[in-house]
C-alpha cells in the first residue's frame, strides 16, 4: 500500500496563513527526521509533531524535556500532538479536490496511535529521542550565513532570504515538498490482533480395558 507524495499546492493549503507552523515543521523536518516512523503515521501527524517538537525544544520546555528523557516515544508524539493539531485545523484551508487527497495521506483518521508508534525500529526511536534532546540551531538567510563570522549553531533557510510574506511561504513549502518527496511511499496498515480464543474442551475418551 503507497502514498501519495504531497505536492505544493496542496502544502500550500494544508497550511493555510500559518507561517510560524510552516517555518517549524520545515525548521524539525532537517533536524529530527522521521522517514523509518513516516510508514506508521498520517502525514498530518508527521508535520504537527516536526513543529511543535522543534517549538518545544526551542523554547526549552522543561515538561517536554522530562517526557524526551525518560517517557515513552507514544507520550512524546502525544505531548506534541496536543500542542499542535489545534494550531493547524485553525488554519487549513483545503479546496475540495484537497480534501480527497488529504484523505488519502491521511490513512490511519488519528487512531492506534500508541499501537502503531510501536511498530517503528527501536534504534530509530533511540535515535529519535536523541536528536530530541540536541539544541535547535539559529536560521538565517544565506547572505547573512555566508557574511557571518561565527557559523556555530547557524543553518540555512533560504525563505529568510525574502522580505515579502508569499516569497516566504512559496520557498518554504518548495522545501517541505522535496523533503517529503524523499520520504518512502510505503503505508504499513495497522490491523488490530485478533484475540485468541481458548481451545474448545474436548471430551476425555477413557482408555478401553
Amino acid at each position: 500500500m503507497n502514498r501519495h507524495t504531497p505536492g505544493k499546492k496542496f502544502l500550500a493549503e494544508l497550511f493555510g496563513d500559518n507561517e510560524r507552523l510552516m517555518r517549524e515543521a520545515h525548521h524539525g523536518l532537517l533536524e529530527t527526521p522521521l522517514q523509518d516512523f513516516y510508514p506508521h503515521l498520517n502525514l498530518d501527524e508527521l508535520l504537527v509533531f516536526e513543529a511543535m517538537s522543534w517549538e518545544l525544544r526551542n523554547h526549552r520546555d522543561s515538561r517536554f524535556a522530562e517526557i524526551v528523557s525518560s517517557g515513552s516515544i507514544y507520550n512524546i508524539f502525544n505531548y506534541t500532538f496536543e500542542k499542535g493539531f489545534a494550531s493547524l485545523n485553525a488554519h487549513k484551508k483545503l479546496s475540495d479536490e484537497s480534501q480527497i487527497l488529504y484523505q488519502k495521506l491521511n490513512p490511519f483518521r488519528g487512531r492506534n496511535l500508541e499501537a502503531r508508534l510501536a511498530r517503528a525500529p527501536q534504534e530509530s526511536v533511540e535515535q529519535l529521542r536523541g536528536s530530541l534532546q540536541n539544541p535547535t540551531f539559529t536560521y538565517v538567510s544565506e547572505y547573512r550565513y555566508q557574511n557571518s563570522s561565527n557559523r556555530e549553531g547557524l543553518s540555512i533557510a533560504k525563505a529568510l532570504g525574502y522580505g515579502i510574506k508569499d516569497k516566504r511561504f512559496a520557498a518554504y513549502i518548495k522545501d517541505i515538498a522535496e523533503i517529503l518527496a524523499k520520504y518512502p511511499r510505503t503505508i504499513v496498515p495497522y490491523e488490530r490482533p485478533q484475540e485468541i480464543m481458548p481451545a474448545a474442551v474436548q471430551p476425555r475418551i477413557p482408555f478401553a480395558s
